[in-house]
């Protein structure tokens, strides 16, 4: 997790290979409010976290959320796709050329289903096979997407998505070509965790360097100007 004033690294955690970082990340975001208080209202991720639980808890903690969105391969009509649909009623849903489909199912994947009624496709310029009705598939998780999408959308979000290079990802250049931690020179989760802990003290040394040097000279490159800090 890097700071996206200075880009210092506040917090790693180095997992075996079967647990996702979206497991890890509210923990990590708890250790950090009692830190520093109040510290992270913000966050940018990458699609790798695009998770309805976790999505649910970032916005239980009051934190707002850019991720970007998991580009999930459907073969659909590009005049006739899933959120172009419009919703009628909770159990009704419209889709573009005005055919009702209704709520049928849900199944274990966690999608409710929708479908028209048998034949209404028939004909229809969209139609992904002909003679084949469509079935409108949406996560029971649908409302958490929609407002994690308005986020994203917005002007905010916007801003987010654009300073994610200059800041994270920038970090993790830096440690991948300047300090060698492309690849893991040990065996086994603590011994690698503690090569990315002196990789990350490293650059936060730098980092703080550089502050200091600046300092001096008179420029606070902080939100707020620290007095006798010189």
């Amino acid at each position: 997790m890097v700071d996206a004033l200075h880009n210092f690294i506040i917090a790693s955690e180095v997992t075996a290979a079967n647990i996702p970082g979206h497991q890890v990340l509210p923990a990590q975001l708890d250790h950090l409010r009692e830190l520093f208080g109040r510290y992270c209202t913000e966050i940018a991720l990458d699609s790798g976290y695009y998770n309805a639980r976790f999505i649910k808890k970032i916005f239980s903690r009051k934190i707002f959320a850019y991720i970007a969105y998991r580009r999930i391969p459907v073969k659909e009509h590009p005049q006739c796709r899933r959120t172009q649909f419009r919703r009628i009623k909770e159990d009704l849903y419209a889709c573009p050329c005005g055919v009702p489909f209704y709520y049928r199912t849900t199944t274990r994947k966690g999608s409710h289903e929708f479908k028209p009624p048998k034949g209404s496709c028939q004909g229809c310029p969209f139609a992904k096979k002909p003679g084949e009705d469509r079935v409108l598939r949406l996560s029971i998780h649908q409302e958490t997407y929609n407002e994690l999408r308005q986020q994203r959308l917005s002007l905010r979000g916007k801003i987010l998505r654009s300073v994610r290079p200059s800041t994270v990802e920038l970090s993790f250049a830096h440690s991948k070509e300047l300090h060698g931690l492309r690849y893991a020179r040990y065996r086994g989760v603590q011994k690698v965790k503690t090569q990315v802990l002196m990789t990350g003290i490293i650059q936060n040394l730098k980092k703080w360097a550089k502050l200091r040097s600046l300092q001096k000279i008179g420029l606070h490159l902080t939100s707020h100007i620290i007095e006798g800090s010189v």
